[in-house]
């Protein structure tokens, strides 16, 4: 959306086979995009020549949940839930609900260009931490971008989401992306669909990658 005069491609593999893909002029690539804490934990740092970090003329977003860590048990196990709670940081859950209510809201999943960035925050004289919740949501080829902010109570934070999917929704062109969103993921689990069945069809032999 910010580049359109760039061309993107996705890069497969583990971080070195991709910085090595990056180093090789054969593949042609110029520049890659990776996180910056998974090259600092593989004492690969040294390899990164810009973050992208949010100014007032460009907002880098992030996929829903992205970076925050859970873990499950069985509900009702005091036992174990005793053990988990130091782990537990209602700041991170906060801003996690916010993110994958608004996520729901849109009918968005892994293959939808949503993007958020939830922060929090205390008003001097406001005893409630507050959180904002920006979000954009994208038309498959960056071009067209709705995207909208809202700050609540963190206590809100489920409300929240909504009502920046609400907000979203309602906004001049976000209906083209939503109904070309849901074309193509109707697309991609009939192309699913199909590959299951010519698996089936193939005996022992045939894969669902065919």
């Amino acid at each position: 959306h910010q580049f359109p005069h760039l061309l993107f491609k996705d890069v497969r593999g583990n971080v070195q086979t991709r910085l090595a893909k990056l180093e090789d002029p054969t593949h042609g690539y110029a520049a890659l995009v990776l996180a910056v804490s998974g090259l600092e934990r593989l004492a690969l740092g040294h390899h990164v020549t810009e973050v992208l970090a949010s100014t007032d003329r460009r907002w880098f977003g992030y996929a829903v949940g992205q970076g925050a860590l859970t873990v499950q048990c069985r509900e009702g196990d005091a036992g174990t839930l005793r053990y988990l709670q130091h782990l537990h940081h209602q700041e991170t859950a906060q801003r996690c609900i916010a993110e994958r209510a608004l996520m729901r809201e849109l009918e968005g999943g892994c293959h939808a260009p949503i993007a958020v960035e939830t922060r929090t925050f205390t008003e001097p004289g406001q005893p409630e931490p507050q959180l904002c919740l920006t979000a954009a949501l994208y038309s498959l080829d960056g071009r067209q971008c709705v995207q909208r902010r809202l700050c609540q109570p963190a206590v809100e934070a489920e409300a929240l989401g909504r009502a920046v999917a609400k907000a979203i929704r309602e906004a001049d062109g976000a209906a083209a992306i939503l109904d070309c969103l849901r074309a193509d993921r109707t697309a991609s689990v009939e192309e699913y669909r199909r590959g299951v069945e010519r698996a089936l069809e193939g005996g022992p032999n045939g894969t669902a990658a065919d």
